[in-house]
């Protein structure tokens, strides 16, 4: 996530974050109290109702660490969500 080869030469940590930020902008339009960001590294927490004023302070309190274990929060969500 430290890698800068994204197009515009950010991290692609900084990357997914703006891109977070532009995706809940447009959720918004349709469901204003925010969305489920679930991040994840070696471990995951869940944030509830994440607006895009939000997303930056979720992205500083989780930095990438440890490897992209997957698996747990994916079964969160399916468990939570369908």
């Amino acid at each position: 996530m430290s890698n800068t080869d994204t197009p515009n030469g950010q991290t692609r940590f900084k990357y997914a974050e703006e891109s977070t930020i532009a995706i809940a902008r447009k959720c918004e339009e349709f469901d204003p109290d925010g969305l489920t960001l679930i991040p994840f590294s070696g471990s995951y927490k869940v944030y509830d109702n994440v607006t895009s004023t939000n997303v930056a302070n979720v992205f500083k309190e989780n930095e990438p660490l440890g490897g992209t274990v997957l698996a747990a929060p994916l079964k969160h969500a399916f468990a939570t969500y369908l």
